[in-house]
């Protein structure tokens, strides 16, 4: 139970301390680190935005891996259920690869949406 307990708990903690940069706009557009779309990394006014946002869905995702990490084993425990390595590093695996594809999308769902926006506003200030 520890190697599994102490590497989620780990992945948690990682993602909430990978999304505080990108949360207070310390990253510029690189291409090792930030969500890097091609409309991110080819404008600015999209790629803080997008990765703001993305950080605050980083940050919620790291709390509730840190979470569940950490609460799952504790709660067997309590609740006198017998505790499954192989379950929980299942679950685990589930939880964090169903995270990962949402955040993906809805991330691409947004950066669309800035593009829209801006679109809207360049064409609204040349008639």
């Amino acid at each position: 139970m520890t190697t599994q307990f102490i590497l989620f708990a780990g992945i948690g903690i990682l993602l909430i301390a990978l999304s505080i940069p990108l949360i207070l706009e310390y990253v510029k557009p690189n291409r090792w680190y930030g969500f890097r779309f091609t409309l991110t990394l080819n404008n600015t006014r999209i790629w803080y935005p997008a990765n703001r946002f993305g950080g605050k869905l980083l940050l919620a995702y790291g709390v509730a891996v840190l979470e569940v990490g950490v609460l799952l084993p504790m709660l067997s425990v309590i609740l006198q259920l017998g505790f499954d390595e192989e379950i929980y590093s299942y679950c685990m695996v589930v939880i964090l690869i169903t995270g990962v594809v949402l955040i993906l999308l809805l991330i691409w769902r947004y950066i669309k949406y800035l593009e829209k926006e801006l679109e809207q506003n360049d064409a609204s200030k040349f008639p």
